[in-house]
């Protein structure tokens, strides 16, 4: 909740700052853009897709009813999600390193 809020402001205000003090050099290629949609998808997928399953298994956890259907449809959903920000993370850094244009 608020650890990842701060690594994703700290994120974005990283991204902004390199910037500024490359003067937007890196703005115009192609693999920088394809870069920052990643790092926007990875935040809009953290706030309204993982808080979600999160808010989920918080409530079926606090409940008496501990259904093992819905515990592992929600485990299952979870496994996707950090699978696919695995891979975009993985992608970012190769854009990062390799810079293709």
């Amino acid at each position: 909740g608020r650890l990842t809020g701060i690594g994703g402001v700290l994120t974005i205000l990283s991204g902004f700052l390199m910037v500024a003090a490359l003067h937007g050099a890196f703005v115009s290629q192609l693999w920088f853009q394809v870069k920052m949609v990643l790092v926007l998808i990875i935040i809009l997928n953290a706030s309204f897709f993982a808080r979600t399953q999160n808010k989920k298994l918080e409530k079926l956890l606090s409940s008496n009813d501990h259904a093992i259907h819905n515990f592992n449809s929600i485990k299952s959903k979870l496994n996707v999600y950090y699978v696919i920000q695995f891979i975009f993370l993985i992608t970012i850094f190769v854009l990062s390193v390799f810079r293709f244009n």
